[in-house]
């Protein structure tokens, strides 16, 4: 049976590096959020926030079409992005009414770590679509407590990402390992 991994959870979690790994582990494409969002915004481009929230927008629907064509192919697919709660709902729908196993994998780390890469990551050499969101602490930790409430199926596993070691995890791999060679 093919699969679904979601990777998902709070911004500057190492969502992107992980799903990179997993797709060479499992030999199984990645869909990064980021990625089509910088292909979006070198086509259209944006002058302000309200045109960005837009690219973030469509890259979601680019992102849920994808998923639907998946399906309809048979294959399998890694979705990596910082969903929000009605994001998450609108692909637990899709999923469940299709024949897919898919398991979603929660990054999460302290807000004081996370609020620290973030801003390190704001300062190297960053593609100019993602700069232009969260301004000051504040508003960085209400979007992660706000990310932190959402929902997520029973068929999940939570990982702390308060360090990188997750990602040569053999435990954690082990559990995801189960997951793709479930029938």
């Amino acid at each position: 049976m093919k699969k679904i991994i979601i990777v998902t959870g709070a911004l500057a979690t190492g969502k992107s590096t992980y799903s990179n790994i997993l797709s060479k582990r499992y030999n199984i494409p990645v869909l990064n959020k980021d990625d089509i969002k910088e292909k979006l915004s070198d086509i259209f481009g944006f002058s302000n926030r309200e045109e960005n929230l837009k690219l973030s927008h469509a890259t979601y629907e680019v992102m849920k079409y994808s998923l639907n064509k998946t399906i309809e192919s048979n294959s399998s697919i890694i979705l990596e992005a910082n969903f929000h709660t009605e994001e998450v709902e609108e692909l637990v729908k899709i999923l469940d009414s299709s024949s897919y196993d898919y398991i979603f994998l929660v990054l999460s780390a302290d807000i004081d770590i996370l609020y620290d890469r973030y801003i390190k990551r704001s300062k190297e050499n960053r593609h100019p679509c993602h700069l232009s969101g969260i301004k000051s602490y504040d508003e960085f930790k209400n979007y992660i407590e706000i990310n932190n409430e959402i929902e997520y199926p029973t068929n999940n596993i939570r990982i702390n990402a308060n360090d990188f070691s997750f990602e040569k995890n053999t435990t954690l791999f082990k559990m995801i390992d189960s997951f793709i060679n479930k029938e």
